[in-house]
């Protein structure tokens, strides 16, 4: 079980940060969408003690609520254990449906679409500029495949190419691995998006990405992006 070191919540003058902060990031791990996820600040406030109260009504089965939790409190021992798993759930036509649904069900979590559908020409451009500023974080982030490889292998042979260079040479691996059959990146077949990461903390973070996966998406975590920390989105 969970251990804090002061009750927290209604009537209670806890300043103990990382047992307001605990708490919260437990509550929301068992809220599940209409319910929306708390900022997980450390400091109690009204929402969190309504969150309390919500969780003691629903989980602990308490008549009357008292919107606290006590250090080796029923409250506490429930939300310690792990979140009972949802049922199946229906999956959007398409991933702007997928991400307008999440947009609604985590409204404070900011979330914003950064990057849409490219063109050839585009996609080329940011892995150029991923594999020229760090080879690794490039061969991280895409998968394994025969373009990829040859991507690497023609940056390491030409040391002295220019950007322009190695851009105009990936648009062309790009065209031709297409040709081939391969999907280079979902951004060119208009089903993927890039979003700004949510914002509260990682417990919200970790709900959101769960939730996503629910509704058939995939999350790729790019926070050392060249062009900026998003999650790359797709089905």
């Amino acid at each position: 079980m969970q251990m804090i070191s002061q009750p927290v919540g209604r009537g209670v003058a806890n300043t103990n940060r990382a047992d307001v902060r605990l708490i919260q990031q437990l509550l929301n791990q068992h809220r599940k969408p209409p319910l929306r996820m708390l900022m997980e600040t450390g400091v109690i406030d009204a929402e969190t003690i309504a969150a309390i109260e919500e969780f003691q009504k629903r989980v602990v089965m308490m008549s009357v609520p008292d919107g606290r939790v006590d250090p080796g409190g029923a409250t506490l021992r429930a939300l310690s254990n792990p979140p009972t798993t949802a049922g199946p759930t229906a999956r959007p036509h398409s991933i702007d449906a997928l991400i307008a649904l999440v947009q609604g069900e985590f409204p404070d979590a900011g979330i914003r679409i950064t990057g849409r559908g490219r063109t050839i020409r585009r996609q080329a451009e940011l892995m150029a500029q991923r594999r020229l500023v760090n080879q690794q974080q490039f061969l991280s982030t895409y998968r394994h495949a025969p373009h990829i490889t040859e991507m690497d292998t023609w940056v390491t042979q030409h040391p002295q190419a220019t950007e322009s260079q190695t851009i105009a040479e990936f648009e062309q691996i790009i065209t031709r691995a297409r040709q081939n059959g391969a999907t280079v990146s979902n951004h060119l077949s208009d089903t993927a998006r890039d979003i700004s990461i949510p914002l509260g903390g990682h417990t919200v973070q970790s709900t959101i990405r769960r939730r996503i996966e629910e509704l058939g998406g995939r999350v790729i975590d790019e926070r050392d992006a060249v062009g900026g920390p998003h999650w790359h989105v797709d089905r």
